[in-house]
């Protein structure tokens, strides 16, 4: 099916004609072993907001390619600024996505991810209290979670609060952790400081 703008390939060799989303399923596609992509919206001089939000800069095709990788992700990581500040809500997807998923004998929706130092989150946000399944918060051994965050998600402790780096949470044990559980092919939407 082709909805909308079309997306076509242009690389290694360029196809003519809209790409279907089973075509577009089958180029981004799940790999044998585990797998961290990171996914994000720029413009032509490397903004990556406009008005203070990424969605000013995304269209139809972007969103379309959004939907895709979170339908073929185990765990959508997202760093805690970027969820406060762009309202993310719990992360759902459409029925024909949920099949897809249940055909490949994954869960039927991905588990978010939040990456947080401060542990400034708010247990309410539909993101949490909305969630499908379980959210997971990585942080740093002495953040201190604000009330009803364990009620909602599971806190894990990577990392602590050393002198050469305060409140950072070791993303490497993290990862391991994640994988741990199950969750080996990961999307990161970002922001940019978790990215860097």
């Amino acid at each position: 099916m082709t909805v909308g703008t079309p997306i076509e390939r242009i690389w290694p060799a360029p196809v003519t004609g809209a790409l279907t989303d089973p075509q577009l399923t089958a180029l981004y596609g799940r790999t044998a072993g585990p797998h961290l992509r990171v996914n994000f919206v720029a413009s032509a001089d490397g903004a990556v907001t406009l008005d203070g939000y990424s969605a000013g800069l995304s269209g139809e095709p972007d969103k379309r390619v959004f939907g895709l990788l979170r339908m073929l992700c185990d765990g959508l990581v997202v760093a805690a600024g970027t969820l406060r500040h762009e309202g993310y809500r719990a992360v759902r997807l459409s029925p024909e996505r949920r099949a897809w998923r249940r055909e490949q004998g994954l869960a039927e929706f991905p588990t978010l991810v939040v990456v947080s130092g401060s542990l400034d989150l708010d247990p309410a946000q539909a993101a949490f209290a909305d969630a499908p399944v379980r959210p997971i918060v990585l942080t740093h051994a002495d953040a201190v979670p604000p009330p009803g965050l364990a009620d909602v998600a599971d806190v894990i402790r990577c990392g602590t609060d050393q002198a050469d780096a305060p409140g950072r949470v070791d993303l490497v044990a993290g990862l391991a952790e994640l994988r741990r559980r199950g969750l080996g092919q990961l999307l990161c939407e970002g922001g940019p400081h978790l990215f860097g």
